[in-house]
């Protein structure tokens, strides 16, 4: 029987969820019986500081949320990522969104071989598990869970006057804007997304970077094809603004339907440009994805509010809507369960490249008794009983399901009791320690240990099943 394990978990301080995921996996893992260290890092902490801390550690073990730690667009990422990797630290990412979503020089990163060899990813979306094979890279997919210390939550009675509503939608930070659009009109909305988009293409293709990055994608006939078209494509980049017009305008509701939609876009741009530079757009795939969602969330938030949703996210949304952000502003972790527990409904609204998952928001609204109404994805059928969730897949299902179970309360108390017993008895993140903790020891050859507590093996025969 092996010992506890030393596990060194690292919070990457400018992203909010970090300050609430990493210290509670860090208790699930100590639940288990190891022996964990939270160190905290920033763009600016210097790597001497960061290597002194793990070489103190000696830690058998590395858990960072995403590539945050390694992540090149940060002054010490590769030289973090090339240190670990010198000493063999066996090392886990755990990715809460796609890698694609990131920077360009973390898109850069994931088509520069070689790959760190001492990783392993673990993913919440079985359809992100294809881009890390394809790098030869070691990767699993562990869902999205919740902190088992939340079954006994108790609600705050005077943040429950403050935040009381019948529906709140926590929205976070919302990076699109316009310097001249009021985006409370639902018609400027293609506009806004094309704007926003486009840019983002522009600056893409305009990076220094760009025809370096071009060579080592593109075959070498396929490069030498595309350098004459590349001063026309930077001249006749508002071709893109208009395909982007027509694409939002679409009112994409479904994964198929937006997959389809997608592909015409490439297509077009084949057409106009060159079928290298719609290869090329590939790196900023989930870009689009996600600022489509982005701009959806406006929409969705605008048909929403009249019900009496409240929204919660960076001031902008002020501007964004014509009502219900009123005292919107960034949540800290416990406000935002606060508000959850002060809501009759939770909305939910799942980015564009989440396609199977669901967010933890819907595991932290069924933790606080709120009853979430959930943008579709498979994961809400695989993961619960049948019956436990309401889901929508249009805007006007949302409205009319939030209509219903506002006027019913009984039925949705019901329903938020069973899918709590659920989320309880299989989906905290004690339970993915297991599976994490299982996964590491046969990919890594350490020896297993098994903690003196009572519960794990429960635990584990709910894991598997």
């Amino acid at each position: 029987m092996g010992r506890p394990l030393r596990i060194v978990l690292f919070t990457y301080e400018p992203y909010t969820w970090c300050r609430w995921w990493v210290p509670s996996l860090s208790r699930a893992f100590e639940s288990l019986g190891h022996r964990c260290e939270q160190i905290e890092f920033t763009n600016d902490t210097p790597f001497q500081e960061i290597t002194a801390r793990l070489l103190q550690q000696k830690p058998d073990l590395i858990v960072t949320q995403n590539f945050f730690l390694f992540d090149p667009v940060t002054a010490n990422g590769p030289a973090l990522e090339e240190f670990v990797s010198k000493y063999k630290i066996p090392t886990v990412c755990w990715y809460t969104d796609h890698p694609d979503s990131g920077s360009f020089p973390t898109r850069l990163r994931w088509r520069t071989p070689p790959y760190p060899s001492n990783f392993i990813f673990i993913v919440p979306d079985r359809d992100h598990i294809t881009f890390f094979k394809e790098r030869g890279l070691q990767t699993f997919y562990v869902h999205g869970a919740v902190d088992e210390k939340l079954e006994n939550f108790r609600a705050d009675p005077d943040a429950q006057i403050k935040f009381k509503s019948d529906i709140s939608f926590v929205a976070g930070s919302h990076p699109i804007k316009h310097p001249e659009m009021k985006m409370s009109n639902p018609k400027d909305i293609p506009y806004l997304y094309a704007y926003s988009t486009s840019n983002q293409i522009q600056e893409f293709v305009e990076h220094p970077d760009f025809l370096a990055m071009a060579e080592h994608i593109l075959s070498p006939l396929e490069f030498q094809k595309f350098l004459p078209t590349y001063p026309y494509i930077k001249q006749n980049l508002s071709f893109l603004y208009d395909s982007l017009v027509t694409f939002n305008l679409e009112r994409l509701e479904r994964a198929k339907e937006f997959k389809v939609a997608l592909q015409q876009l490439y297509r077009t741009i084949s057409n106009k440009f060159s079928p290298a530079f719609a290869k090329l757009l590939e790196l900023l795939d989930h870009r689009i994805k996600m600022d489509y969602s982005f701009v959806q969330m406006i929409d969705y938030a605008n048909e929403m509010t009249p019900l009496g949703m409240r929204v919660y996210g960076n001031e902008y949304w002020k501007e964004i809507l014509s009502e219900g952000a009123d005292e919107c502003r960034i949540l800290t972790p416990d406000e935002t369960l606060q508000v959850y527990a002060a809501s009759k409904i939770v909305f939910t609204h799942q980015k564009w490249q989440y396609t199977t998952c669901l967010h933890e928001r819907e595991f932290l609204a069924l933790s606080v008794h709120s009853f979430p109404l959930i943008n579709y994805r498979k994961a809400a059928d695989e993961l619960f009983n049948p019956g436990d969730l309401e889901t929508w897949v249009s805007i006007e299902e949302a409205k009319n399901k939030a209509k219903y179970f506002l006027a019913h309360d009984s039925l949705r108390i019901e329903k938020v009791k069973r899918a709590r017993e659920t989320l309880f008895k299989r989906h905290t993140l004690r339970h993915r320690a297991i599976q994490v903790i299982e996964i590491v020891e046969k990919h890594f050859g350490l020896k297993k240990y098994r903690p003196l507590i009572s519960q794990t093996e429960a635990l584990e025969k709910d894991v598997n099943g």
